[in-house]
């Protein structure tokens, strides 16, 4: 016979007591215009429409996010941000209704969009919300 080890017991207790659902509402990454021209310093916020707090992914102060491109009808990683281990790596705790502003530069010509990985609830279990897509001539 068999017996369950009582660690397994907690397990679905856990899960029940997570609240890291995707949030109800929307997190918006909205730009400050579509068409720049190269090299540019892309403006951007990370707005908290949901109901509940998040956790935005950062770089000390920074917004951690990774760059977009699109090519040959998808998208494809042009760019994700590297944390130096002297930053602190901290979510910024966004309540709902917050906003969070930052800028990225972009070199290169083409179309991109801006990735931003937040989490909500116990596990903080990661999203990404996206930026519309912009154009750098």
């Amino acid at each position: 016979m068999y017996r369950l080890s009582p660690f397994l017991y907690g397990i679905p207790l856990l899960f029940a007591c997570n609240s890291s659902t995707v949030p109800s509402g929307r997190v918006q990454v909205p730009i400050d215009r579509a068409s720049f021209q190269a090299p540019a310093q892309v403006h951007f916020s990370v707005r908290n429409e949901t109901a509940q707090t998040i956790f935005v992914s950062r770089c000390g102060e920074r917004v951690s996010l990774a760059i977009e491109r699109h090519r040959m009808g998808a998208w494809e990683n042009a760019g994700a941000a590297i944390c130096p281990a002297n930053l602190l790596m901290a979510p910024a705790e966004l309540r709902s209704g917050e906003a969070l502003s930052d800028s990225v530069r972009v070199a290169d010509p083409g179309e991109y969009r801006l990735v931003v990985n937040y989490g909500s609830g116990v596990l903080r279990v990661l999203y990404g919300a996206f930026s519309s897509s912009f154009v750098i001539q």
